[in-house]
């Protein structure tokens, strides 16, 4: 027999499954990730009771150029974590957390924000060393001609929603 609140979530999942949604990755909307973070940094004023005023923009740009594989919750969480240890004021690039830091000396940054590459990016076999973004959009491409440029195809074969695909070669091509 089911509990009770395994039949409200249940009720809840199917009530909310009317009209789904798809959110993108934060690292593919690049343009969001400063406005959130002044939004983050408001709300946290509030909570924590302190007084920051923004960001500079060293750490606006560091922001912006980090991948964020734990999505919103870890702006959210680097945000808070900053505001805690940092004295008031603007949040600098210095006081952001050290991965965000450390991501950014990783190689010198190309307009697309991909590490550009240098004489010392290959692998020992003499192959040229290549970020897993360019990996990504040579096999897409390698795909797509295989499929004889069946999107829908090829989307199955990648393992991802045709939305997805689309909205990928969409921005490689505005690249």
């Amino acid at each position: 027999m089911q509990s009770l609140a395994a039949l409200f979530v249940k009720d809840l999942y199917y009530r909310l499954k009317v009209v789904p949604l798809f959110i993108p990755p934060l690292r593919e909307r690049r343009e969001d990730i400063v406005p959130l973070a002044l939004d983050l940094l408001q709300q946290f004023n509030r909570e924590l009771k302190k007084r920051f005023t923004g960001l500079t923009p060293g750490a606006a740009e560091l922001l912006q150029n980090y991948p964020w594989p734990g999505n919103i919750r870890e702006l959210k969480n680097v945000i808070e974590r900053t505001m805690i240890l940092a004295a008031e004021g603007d949040i600098d690039a210095a006081a952001l957390p050290e991965e965000i830091r450390d991501y950014a000396r990783g190689g010198s940054k190309n307009g697309s924000g991909d590490t550009a590459a240098s004489d010392l990016d290959v692998s020992p076999t003499g192959r040229q060393l290549v970020s897993l973004r360019e990996l990504e959009d040579d096999y897409i491409q390698e795909v797509l001609a295989a499929t004889g440029n069946d999107k829908t195809h090829a989307a199955r074969i990648l393992g991802i929603h045709p939305t997805s695909l689309l909205r990928r070669l969409k921005k490689e091509q505005a690249e």
